[in-house]
């Protein structure tokens, strides 16, 4: 990296380190990342474990919530990230042997378990094959030790296929943001612990066992919804981390499932009320919102955008936390966006478009157009901007190849390129951004209660004018 683009670096890290030490700073980054502007500020990570609960607003508490977490995720290491091989000789021979039947015995264990981790390495091998930053063994181990974890400690979901990439931008966001810990010598005390280089891959546990809070009745099959709605209910009960319920193998998606039902809103009452022509269009074709909605909210937009955008994407989805309401309206504002390439089109050719959403550099956009349709009264509806034919997915010279991203940090959104006509008739600035800069100004004005390192002494520089 250049000179100018470290000291840019610097200033990211810098300005978004004092914003965490500002009064009203989590309303700050809300109103940041519904605007697409927290990219901008280096902390992404520590944003979204506020986000999606893993830390309390309180910073007072964050030490102590992040010691705590981590401590889980160490104990469903030694349970579950057991080897024979190690085991103590102290133990039965009639159990501890690899002939033995017994269930008791860690070898039948470890065999099952076998099973269960070569269905999930088979995944994580594939996980962004562009991306070199996935083909290192280390962070492959981190997704394994991760994902088996999570498997072993929820029975009743175990693992399902598009868990996977779920984790890895997890994984990515907390890797990107070391550089700037390990740079930092003084960093604030409380930051030094949350943003811990020796425990990221606890944390990315933490984040992900969250996420899945959410995203996990849409892996479930209807038949075992209601149980597993009881064994949560039984469980929490007793305490507030459920390990007990029932695996399941086979997928059954229709409207008495959790999906399902996601989907029917989706479709049929929010497509509907936004726009009854393309809703009557898809429906002639009868193209059910399941053939790429489970796709589209399992894998939380993930593979219709490049990775960059994904991760701006989820700023704003996780900013209402982890039953992430704004992902019904993002679906609808995916669809409307490209209505125009779907009416009068043929089944074959609206499939294409559906299963290989058109290129979207401007991400703000679609995420605008759902806060309109969530809360017209308080979000206008933004410039319409112009969406990418498949025959130019991956064309713009101004956005990088994806096996280009590695951390540091991904590249922030590119301009569109002059190919296609972007000029706005209005300013395309919302009133989410608006607000955020507002908001953001005069936090940044004010002296910070904690000075998080003298190296933040440096008025930063105001946000860009859109």
């Amino acid at each position: 990296m250049d000179p100018a683009s470290e000291l840019n670096e610097r200033h990211k890290w810098s300005d978004g380190c004092k914003l965490l030490f500002q009064d009203g700073y989590l309303e700050v980054l809300k109103n940041l990342a519904l605007s697409g502007e927290l990219q901008k500020y280096s902390i992404r990570g520590v944003c979204w474990k506020l986000f999606l609960g893993c830390l309390p607003e309180d910073k007072g508490q964050w030490e102590e919530a992040s010691l705590k977490n981590r401590q889980a995720y160490e104990e469903l290491k030694k349970e579950y990230l057991v080897d024979p091989h190690s085991a103590s000789s102290s133990l039965d021979l009639a159990l501890n042997n690899p002939l033995s039947q017994a269930e008791e015995s860690p070898w039948n264990t470890y065999f099952v378990d076998g099973e269960l981790k070569q269905m999930i390495g088979q995944d994580i091998v594939r996980t962004f094959p562009d991306i070199q930053f996935f083909r290192q063994p280390e962070i492959q181990n981190t997704m394994m030790d991760v994902l088996f974890c999570y498997a072993k400690s929820h029975p009743d979901m175990c693992y399902r296929q598009g868990m996977h990439e779920l984790l890895a931008p997890i994984i990515f966001v907390l890797h990107s943001e070391l550089r700037d810990v390990y740079q930092d010598s003084s960093l604030a005390p409380v930051l030094k612990v949350v943003m811990d280089p020796d425990y990221v891959d606890h944390d990315a546990y933490t984040l992900f066992a969250e996420l899945m809070e959410g995203v996990g009745p849409w892996y479930m099959n209807s038949s075992l919804e209601m149980d597993y709605v009881r064994a949560q209910n039984q469980t929490r009960a007793l305490s507030h981390d459920p390990r007990t319920r029932v695996p399941f193998e086979n997928d059954c998606i229709s409207n008495s499932s959790a999906i399902g039902r996601k989907l029917h809103i989706v479709h049929d009452i929010l497509l509907k009320r936004a726009d009854e022509k393309l809703y009557e269009y898809l429906t002639h074709l009868s193209i059910p919102p399941q053939t790429y909605g489970i796709r589209w909210l399992r894998l939380l937009f993930g593979r219709e955008f490049p990775l960059p955008v994904v991760l701006e994407l989820w700023d704003a989805l996780f900013s209402n936390g982890s039953s992430l309401p704004l992902v019904d309206y993002m679906s609808v504002a995916m669809l409307i966006h490209i209505r125009d390439m779907l009416l009068n089109q043929d089944y074959a050719t609206c499939l294409k478009y559906l299963m290989a959403y058109p290129t979207v550099y401007e991400v703000n956009y679609l995420i605008q157009r759902a806060l309109h349709l969530r809360n017209p009264a308080a979000f206008p509806l933004p410039t319409i901007w112009a969406v990418h034919p498949l025959s130019q997915v991956h064309s713009n010279p101004l956005f990088p190849h994806s096996s280009q991203l590695s951390p540091p940090p991904p590249p922030s959104r590119p301009i569109p390129t002059s190919a296609v006509d972007h000029t706005p008739s209005v300013s395309r600035t919302s009133k989410a951004s608006a607000k955020a800069r507002q908001v953001l100004s005069r936090a940044l004005a004010r002296p910070a209660k904690q000075e998080p390192s003298s190296s933040h002494e440096h008025s930063p520089p105001p946000p860009p004018a859109p």
